[in-house]
Protein backbone atom coordinates (compact mmCIF):
# COMPACT_ATOMS: atom_id res chain seq x y z
CA UNK A 1 0.00 0.00 0.00
CA UNK A 2 1.10 3.51 -0.47
CA UNK A 3 1.32 6.45 2.33
CA UNK A 4 -0.27 9.44 1.13
CA UNK A 5 2.05 12.00 3.24
CA UNK A 6 5.21 10.76 1.21
CA UNK A 7 4.97 11.03 -2.44
CA UNK A 8 8.38 8.66 -2.97
CA UNK A 9 5.44 5.74 -2.34
CA UNK A 10 3.71 6.70 -5.64
CA UNK A 11 6.66 5.94 -7.58
CA UNK A 12 5.42 3.66 -10.80
CA UNK A 13 8.83 2.34 -12.96
CA UNK A 14 6.59 2.88 -16.01
CA UNK A 15 6.40 6.81 -16.78
CA UNK A 16 2.71 6.92 -18.15
CA UNK A 17 1.24 5.43 -15.07
CA UNK A 18 -0.15 7.59 -12.35
CA UNK A 19 -0.78 6.27 -8.77
CA UNK A 20 -4.13 6.72 -7.09
CA UNK A 21 -3.28 9.97 -4.71
CA UNK A 22 -2.01 11.37 -8.32
CA UNK A 23 -5.19 10.35 -10.16
CA UNK A 24 -7.29 12.43 -6.82
CA UNK A 25 -5.02 15.26 -7.46
CA UNK A 26 -6.04 15.59 -10.56
CA UNK A 27 -9.27 14.89 -10.68
CA UNK A 28 -10.15 17.34 -7.64
CA UNK A 29 -8.51 20.47 -9.15
CA UNK A 30 -10.81 19.70 -12.32
CA UNK A 31 -13.91 19.55 -10.24
CA UNK A 32 -13.17 22.20 -7.44
CA UNK A 33 -10.91 24.65 -9.12
CA UNK A 34 -10.14 27.24 -6.61
CA UNK A 35 -11.85 25.89 -4.00
CA UNK A 36 -9.29 22.96 -4.09
CA UNK A 37 -7.28 23.16 -1.06
CA UNK A 38 -4.80 20.67 -1.06
CA UNK A 39 -6.17 19.61 2.17
CA UNK A 40 -8.24 17.23 1.03
CA UNK A 41 -5.22 14.73 0.86
CA UNK A 42 -4.75 15.03 4.93
CA UNK A 43 -6.56 11.67 5.79
CA UNK A 44 -5.84 12.84 9.95
CA UNK A 45 -8.30 15.03 11.24
CA UNK A 46 -6.47 17.65 13.52
CA UNK A 47 -7.23 16.92 17.09
CA UNK A 48 -9.47 18.60 19.83
CA UNK A 49 -8.05 21.51 21.55
CA UNK A 50 -9.81 21.64 25.23
CA UNK A 51 -12.01 24.77 25.71
CA UNK A 52 -9.84 27.56 27.61
CA UNK A 53 -12.51 27.26 30.50
CA UNK A 54 -11.71 23.23 30.90
CA UNK A 55 -8.24 24.18 31.41
CA UNK A 56 -7.80 27.46 33.62
CA UNK A 57 -9.57 28.83 36.30
CA UNK A 58 -12.23 31.82 35.68
CA UNK A 59 -14.64 33.68 37.72
CA UNK A 60 -16.89 30.90 36.36
CA UNK A 61 -14.65 27.99 37.18
CA UNK A 62 -13.04 29.49 40.13
CA UNK A 63 -10.16 27.01 41.28
CA UNK A 64 -10.39 24.48 44.33
CA UNK A 65 -7.70 23.32 46.07
CA UNK A 66 -7.57 19.57 47.28
CA UNK A 67 -7.15 18.75 50.85
CA UNK A 68 -6.31 15.21 52.32
CA UNK A 69 -6.80 15.21 56.69
CA UNK A 70 -7.32 12.30 58.56
CA UNK A 71 -8.21 10.06 55.32
CA UNK A 72 -10.79 12.55 54.15
CA UNK A 73 -10.54 14.83 50.87
CA UNK A 74 -12.33 18.23 50.98
CA UNK A 75 -12.46 20.93 48.35
CA UNK A 76 -11.10 24.37 50.12
CA UNK A 77 -12.43 27.70 47.69
CA UNK A 78 -9.64 30.02 46.68
CA UNK A 79 -10.83 32.03 49.20
CA UNK A 80 -10.38 30.46 51.88
CA UNK A 81 -7.27 31.54 54.79
CA UNK A 82 -3.77 30.62 53.06
CA UNK A 83 -5.25 29.80 49.15
CA UNK A 84 -3.31 31.53 46.24
CA UNK A 85 -4.93 34.43 44.70
CA UNK A 86 -6.74 33.78 41.68
CA UNK A 87 -5.43 35.25 38.88
CA UNK A 88 -6.44 34.92 34.88
CA UNK A 89 -3.15 32.49 33.88
CA UNK A 90 -4.03 29.78 36.94
CA UNK A 91 -4.29 26.55 35.41
CA UNK A 92 -6.97 24.44 36.49
CA UNK A 93 -7.01 20.78 35.00
CA UNK A 94 -3.04 20.35 34.85
CA UNK A 95 -3.75 16.96 33.18
CA UNK A 96 -5.46 18.61 30.40
CA UNK A 97 -3.00 21.77 30.02
CA UNK A 98 -0.05 18.90 30.28
CA UNK A 99 -2.07 16.94 26.95
CA UNK A 100 -2.30 19.80 25.02
CA UNK A 101 0.09 22.75 25.57
CA UNK A 102 2.45 21.72 23.24
CA UNK A 103 -0.05 21.96 20.07
CA UNK A 104 -1.61 25.35 21.51
CA UNK A 105 1.97 26.68 21.05
CA UNK A 106 2.50 25.54 17.91
CA UNK A 107 -1.08 26.88 16.89
CA UNK A 108 -0.66 30.39 17.69
CA UNK A 109 3.53 30.21 17.55
CA UNK A 110 4.15 30.43 21.07
CA UNK A 111 7.26 29.75 22.57
CA UNK A 112 7.92 25.88 24.11
CA UNK A 113 5.45 25.54 26.97
CA UNK A 114 8.13 23.99 28.50
CA UNK A 115 10.26 27.17 28.96
CA UNK A 116 7.36 29.84 28.86
CA UNK A 117 3.83 29.01 29.84
CA UNK A 118 1.04 29.15 28.02
CA UNK A 119 -1.19 32.25 28.68
CA UNK A 120 -4.93 32.15 28.95
CA UNK A 121 -5.02 34.61 25.84
CA UNK A 122 -2.81 31.89 24.00
CA UNK A 123 -4.92 29.42 24.66
CA UNK A 124 -8.31 31.16 23.93
CA UNK A 125 -6.58 32.29 20.03
CA UNK A 126 -5.22 28.73 19.85
CA UNK A 127 -8.87 27.07 20.58
CA UNK A 128 -10.53 29.47 17.50
CA UNK A 129 -8.22 28.33 15.18
CA UNK A 130 -7.73 24.68 16.27
CA UNK A 131 -11.88 24.81 15.60
CA UNK A 132 -11.22 26.46 12.55
CA UNK A 133 -8.61 23.87 11.24
CA UNK A 134 -11.41 21.05 12.07
CA UNK A 135 -14.06 23.02 10.10
CA UNK A 136 -11.97 23.70 6.90
CA UNK A 137 -10.74 19.82 7.56
CA UNK A 138 -14.38 18.67 7.48
CA UNK A 139 -15.04 20.59 4.41
CA UNK A 140 -12.05 18.99 2.67
CA UNK A 141 -13.59 15.54 3.71
CA UNK A 142 -16.68 16.70 2.38
CA UNK A 143 -14.85 17.14 -1.06
CA UNK A 144 -12.78 13.74 -0.76
CA UNK A 145 -15.57 11.88 -0.63
CA UNK A 146 -17.39 13.44 -3.88
CA UNK A 147 -14.00 12.44 -5.72
CA UNK A 148 -14.08 9.14 -4.55
CA UNK A 149 -17.57 8.52 -5.80
CA UNK A 150 -16.70 10.03 -9.24
CA UNK A 151 -13.75 7.87 -9.62
CA UNK A 152 -15.50 5.11 -8.24
CA UNK A 153 -18.57 5.04 -10.55
CA UNK A 154 -16.10 5.76 -13.61
CA UNK A 155 -14.31 2.81 -12.45
CA UNK A 156 -16.92 0.46 -12.91
CA UNK A 157 -18.34 2.44 -15.93
CA UNK A 158 -15.47 0.80 -17.47
CA UNK A 159 -13.91 4.65 -18.01
CA UNK A 160 -11.45 4.94 -15.77
CA UNK A 161 -9.00 1.94 -16.39
CA UNK A 162 -7.13 0.63 -13.26
CA UNK A 163 -4.10 -1.87 -13.55
CA UNK A 164 -1.26 -3.51 -11.51
CA UNK A 165 1.83 -5.38 -11.73
CA UNK A 166 1.93 -9.48 -11.22
CA UNK A 167 3.20 -9.92 -7.92
CA UNK A 168 5.31 -13.34 -9.41
CA UNK A 169 5.77 -12.42 -13.09
CA UNK A 170 5.87 -8.74 -13.06
CA UNK A 171 3.77 -8.51 -15.72
CA UNK A 172 1.27 -5.57 -16.12
CA UNK A 173 -2.46 -6.67 -15.90
CA UNK A 174 -5.71 -4.57 -16.20
CA UNK A 175 -8.59 -4.88 -13.32
CA UNK A 176 -11.90 -5.52 -14.71
CA UNK A 177 -14.43 -3.09 -14.48
CA UNK A 178 -16.49 -5.72 -12.78
CA UNK A 179 -14.51 -5.90 -9.59
CA UNK A 180 -15.53 -2.04 -8.68
CA UNK A 181 -19.08 -3.01 -8.74
CA UNK A 182 -18.97 -2.93 -4.74
CA UNK A 183 -20.07 -0.76 -2.46
CA UNK A 184 -18.49 2.41 -1.66
CA UNK A 185 -16.64 1.71 2.01
CA UNK A 186 -14.75 -1.32 0.04
CA UNK A 187 -13.75 1.05 -2.72
CA UNK A 188 -12.63 3.73 -0.51
CA UNK A 189 -10.37 1.51 1.49
CA UNK A 190 -8.78 0.71 -2.06
CA UNK A 191 -8.21 4.27 -2.72
CA UNK A 192 -7.04 5.24 0.71
CA UNK A 193 -4.47 2.63 0.19
CA UNK A 194 -3.90 3.20 -3.36
CA UNK A 195 -3.77 -0.92 -3.91
CA UNK A 196 -5.89 -4.00 -4.95
CA UNK A 197 -6.34 -7.03 -2.36
CA UNK A 198 -6.97 -10.39 -3.64
CA UNK A 199 -6.95 -11.77 0.05
CA UNK A 200 -10.12 -9.38 1.09
CA UNK A 201 -11.46 -7.99 -2.34
CA UNK A 202 -14.87 -7.35 -1.12
CA UNK A 203 -14.01 -6.62 2.37
CA UNK A 204 -14.37 -3.36 4.34
CA UNK A 205 -11.60 -2.33 6.75
CA UNK A 206 -12.46 -3.95 10.29
CA UNK A 207 -12.65 -2.42 13.14
CA UNK A 208 -10.11 -4.33 15.43
CA UNK A 209 -6.51 -3.00 15.73
CA UNK A 210 -5.23 -6.32 15.36
CA UNK A 211 -6.67 -7.37 12.26
CA UNK A 212 -7.11 -3.58 10.80
CA UNK A 213 -3.34 -4.52 10.91
CA UNK A 214 -3.57 -7.61 8.73
CA UNK A 215 -6.18 -6.12 5.89
CA UNK A 216 -3.83 -3.37 5.62
CA UNK A 217 -1.09 -5.65 4.86
CA UNK A 218 -3.22 -7.57 2.17
CA UNK A 219 -2.88 -4.91 -0.05
CA UNK A 220 0.03 -5.43 -1.67
CA UNK A 221 -0.85 -4.84 -5.62
CA UNK A 222 -0.75 -1.31 -6.37
CA UNK A 223 -2.83 0.18 -8.79
CA UNK A 224 -2.21 3.12 -11.43
CA UNK A 225 -4.11 4.63 -14.42
CA UNK A 226 -2.42 5.76 -17.42
CA UNK A 227 -2.15 9.58 -18.60
CA UNK A 228 -4.14 9.14 -21.44
CA UNK A 229 -7.45 7.61 -19.50
CA UNK A 230 -7.36 10.38 -17.13
CA UNK A 231 -7.30 12.87 -20.05
CA UNK A 232 -9.70 11.24 -21.78
CA UNK A 233 -12.40 11.11 -18.56
CA UNK A 234 -11.15 15.36 -17.97
CA UNK A 235 -12.06 15.66 -21.71
CA UNK A 236 -15.35 13.95 -22.20
CA UNK A 237 -16.64 15.16 -18.29
CA UNK A 238 -18.32 18.17 -18.04
CA UNK A 239 -18.45 18.99 -13.95
CA UNK A 240 -21.24 21.50 -12.29
CA UNK A 241 -21.99 22.14 -8.89
CA UNK A 242 -25.43 20.66 -8.02
CA UNK A 243 -27.44 20.81 -4.77
CA UNK A 244 -27.32 17.60 -2.66
CA UNK A 245 -31.20 17.53 -1.30
CA UNK A 246 -33.31 14.36 -1.60
CA UNK A 247 -35.38 16.37 -3.71
CA UNK A 248 -33.15 17.66 -5.86
CA UNK A 249 -30.85 14.59 -6.87
CA UNK A 250 -34.59 12.54 -7.15
CA UNK A 251 -35.61 15.88 -9.56
CA UNK A 252 -32.32 15.46 -11.52
CA UNK A 253 -32.40 11.34 -11.93
CA UNK A 254 -36.14 11.42 -13.04
CA UNK A 255 -35.16 14.29 -15.85
CA UNK A 256 -32.12 11.97 -17.06
CA UNK A 257 -34.57 9.12 -17.23
CA UNK A 258 -36.89 11.09 -19.13
CA UNK A 259 -34.15 12.40 -21.32
CA UNK A 260 -32.91 8.87 -22.24
CA UNK A 261 -36.34 7.54 -23.03
CA UNK A 262 -37.19 10.40 -25.21
CA UNK A 263 -33.87 10.38 -27.10
CA UNK A 264 -34.84 6.10 -27.83
CA UNK A 265 -38.46 7.20 -29.09
CA UNK A 266 -37.27 10.38 -31.47
CA UNK A 267 -37.17 8.52 -34.85
CA UNK A 268 -40.31 7.50 -34.35
CA UNK A 269 -41.65 10.88 -33.35
CA UNK A 270 -39.61 11.86 -36.78
CA UNK A 271 -41.21 9.59 -38.91
CA UNK A 272 -44.83 10.40 -37.84
CA UNK A 273 -43.85 13.91 -38.71
CA UNK A 274 -42.62 13.36 -41.97
CA UNK A 275 -45.73 11.22 -43.15
CA UNK A 276 -47.92 13.96 -41.86
CA UNK A 277 -46.37 16.17 -44.99
CA UNK A 278 -47.71 13.34 -47.68
CA UNK A 279 -51.44 12.27 -48.56
CA UNK A 280 -52.41 9.66 -47.65
CA UNK A 281 -53.35 8.47 -43.80
CA UNK A 282 -50.48 8.80 -40.94
CA UNK A 283 -48.17 5.99 -40.41
CA UNK A 284 -45.36 5.35 -38.39
CA UNK A 285 -42.52 4.22 -40.22
CA UNK A 286 -40.62 3.12 -37.17
CA UNK A 287 -43.20 0.45 -36.97
CA UNK A 288 -42.89 -2.39 -38.71
CA UNK A 289 -45.15 -5.82 -38.89
CA UNK A 290 -43.55 -8.67 -36.96
CA UNK A 291 -42.08 -11.00 -38.77
CA UNK A 292 -43.48 -13.96 -40.64
CA UNK A 293 -42.30 -17.39 -39.37
CA UNK A 294 -40.19 -19.10 -42.30
CA UNK A 295 -41.44 -22.56 -43.57
CA UNK A 296 -40.54 -25.43 -45.40
CA UNK A 297 -42.34 -23.93 -48.34
CA UNK A 298 -40.57 -21.02 -48.08
CA UNK A 299 -36.95 -22.65 -48.45
CA UNK A 300 -38.38 -25.52 -50.49
CA UNK A 301 -37.14 -23.62 -54.00
CA UNK A 302 -33.91 -22.78 -52.46
CA UNK A 303 -33.19 -25.93 -51.20
CA UNK A 304 -34.09 -27.38 -55.03
CA UNK A 305 -31.85 -24.84 -56.30
CA UNK A 306 -28.86 -25.67 -54.80
CA UNK A 307 -29.45 -29.72 -55.35
CA UNK A 308 -29.62 -29.18 -58.79
CA UNK A 309 -26.23 -27.16 -58.57
CA UNK A 310 -25.07 -30.45 -56.11
CA UNK A 311 -24.20 -28.06 -53.42
CA UNK A 312 -24.03 -29.57 -49.85
CA UNK A 313 -26.07 -28.68 -46.96
CA UNK A 314 -23.31 -26.12 -45.71
CA UNK A 315 -24.33 -23.76 -48.81
CA UNK A 316 -27.71 -24.44 -49.04
CA UNK A 317 -28.15 -22.78 -45.60
CA UNK A 318 -26.08 -19.87 -46.51
CA UNK A 319 -28.34 -19.53 -49.64
CA UNK A 320 -31.06 -19.72 -47.28
CA UNK A 321 -29.88 -17.12 -44.61
CA UNK A 322 -29.61 -14.49 -47.74
CA UNK A 323 -33.14 -14.53 -48.63
CA UNK A 324 -34.24 -14.80 -45.15
CA UNK A 325 -31.55 -13.08 -42.36
CA UNK A 326 -33.27 -13.37 -39.58
CA UNK A 327 -34.65 -16.56 -39.83
CA UNK A 328 -33.25 -19.14 -37.74
CA UNK A 329 -34.15 -22.55 -39.02
CA UNK A 330 -32.12 -25.36 -37.26
CA UNK A 331 -29.39 -27.29 -39.08
CA UNK A 332 -31.14 -30.48 -38.74
CA UNK A 333 -34.61 -28.97 -40.94
CA UNK A 334 -32.15 -28.37 -43.47
CA UNK A 335 -30.33 -31.55 -43.78
CA UNK A 336 -33.52 -33.48 -43.41
CA UNK A 337 -35.00 -31.30 -46.51
CA UNK A 338 -31.69 -31.31 -48.50
CA UNK A 339 -31.44 -35.43 -47.72
CA UNK A 340 -35.05 -35.98 -49.10
CA UNK A 341 -34.89 -33.19 -52.36
CA UNK A 342 -31.33 -34.95 -53.41
CA UNK A 343 -32.65 -38.70 -53.24
CA UNK A 344 -35.96 -37.56 -55.28
CA UNK A 345 -33.67 -35.48 -57.96
CA UNK A 346 -30.79 -38.26 -57.83
CA UNK A 347 -32.47 -41.58 -56.71
CA UNK A 348 -29.55 -42.04 -53.97
CA UNK A 349 -28.51 -40.58 -50.83
CA UNK A 350 -25.79 -37.88 -50.67
CA UNK A 351 -22.49 -38.16 -50.40
CA UNK A 352 -20.23 -37.11 -47.68
CA UNK A 353 -19.17 -34.29 -49.36
CA UNK A 354 -22.56 -33.12 -50.65
CA UNK A 355 -23.87 -33.41 -47.43
CA UNK A 356 -21.19 -31.13 -45.87
CA UNK A 357 -19.87 -28.48 -48.55
CA UNK A 358 -20.25 -29.93 -51.96
CA UNK A 359 -20.83 -32.56 -53.97
CA UNK A 360 -18.76 -33.17 -57.09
Amino acid sequence: MIDWDKPDSWYCPVPELRAVPEIFETLGKKIYGAEWTGRERELCKPPVLPKPAEVYATVETPLYKTSVKLGRTSAIPPTAPGSPPLVEDQVADFVAYNRNAAYAAELVGAPDPRDVPVTFAQWCAAFDKAEHERLLWDQAARRRKIVFTFMHRRAAAGDLVFCAFHPDTGRRETLAADVWACQFDTVRARFLRGAFSFRYPTAVPPTDPDSLVLFNRSFDLKIYATNSCIAEILRRTTFEETSTSVQDVVGRTADALLQVANAATAPAATATVAAAAHDGPLVDASVQAPAKPVTTADIQSIVERCVADRLGVEPTRKAIKEVFPLSRIPRTRVRALHAETWTAAYGDAPTSGANSRAAI
